[in-house]
């Protein structure tokens, strides 16, 4: 999200779609919970909590 000019800001404009929405906003919290209800009795998924991040890398 950006807020003001950008040369990095996405320009979308819902006339370029034939479509009413161009899409919903959802929450992150929903979208958490939904993931959480999707695998929680699965019996080979394995739910890390206090779990920590230390680095993210990439091949590019």
């Amino acid at each position: 999200m950006l807020n003001g000019s950008s040369l990095y800001a996405m320009q979308i404009d819902h006339r370029d779609s034939q479509q009413n929405e161009l899409g919903y906003l959802i929450s992150n919290c929903l979208i958490r919970k939904a993931a959480f209800e999707a695998v929680k009795a699965s019996s080979n998924i394995t739910l890390l909590t206090n779990a920590e991040i230390i680095q993210v890398s990439t091949d590019s």
